[in-house]
């Protein structure tokens, strides 16, 4: 959806006519949208809450903790592609359990990226998981990302360890080893060494 790239205050017709189509009786069902939340948070969270009835699979990019409830409390959400800005401050309660089967995170921080694994952790079977440590322009690296495996209780069948920033190949086989032991019913890969081709939504 392209006019979540276009600031507050512009092309306003166009998304006024785009809240009123979402709105209207008998409107195409959504299953499908890519959202980017940071350019007019408050125009894209509208768009999230209209398509919360129908959407099953969601791209969503620097989304606020708003944005995030809205989307957690999506009925209808199997699969979500969720980056957050390893800057962003987002934090998040205990959430109800969740319904996602399929999920792909980065940047996310670790006490929310907590949160929303446990909400999800009776229902998630695959997760795509952006193992990068240090943030991009210089940031104090953050926390292994991996090691939120060991507090959400996850039954998943699969896991895919990836990186936005630089693969370490030498790092991969204690990451894997130490995965593998923490959910030793799933598949465990890393995208790059596995050579695992994308998924996409």
């Amino acid at each position: 959806m392209d006019l979540c790239t276009a600031a507050p205050g512009t092309r306003q017709e166009e998304k006024a006519a785009t809240l009123e189509r979402m709105g209207q009786p008998g409107a195409r069902r959504l299953k499908h949208i890519r959202c980017r939340c940071d350019v007019d948070p408050a125009w894209t969270l509208e768009v999230l809450r209209r398509a919360a009835p129908t959407l099953e699979e969601l791209f969503v990019s620097m989304p606020r903790e708003e944005h995030l409830r809205t989307v957690h409390a999506m009925p209808r959400l199997r699969r979500m592609y969720l980056i957050a800005s390893s800057s962003t401050r987002l934090a998040l309660p205990a959430l109800p359990h969740g319904s996602l089967e399929w999920l792909r995170v980065s940047g996310l921080p670790q006490p929310a990226l907590v949160s929303l694994l446990q909400a999800h952790a009776a229902s998630l079977r695959v997760l795509w998981l952006d193992v990068s440590r240090g943030a991009k322009s210089g940031a104090k690296p953050k926390a292994k990302p991996f090691k939120v495996l060991f507090k959400c209780d996850l039954r998943l069948s699969r896991l895919v360890l990836w990186s936005s920033g630089h693969h370490q190949p030498s790092g991969c086989p204690g990451q894997l080893a130490k995965a593998r032991r923490t959910l030793p019913g799933a598949l465990v890969q890393c995208k790059d060494c596995d050579r695992v081709p994308w998924e996409y939504l």
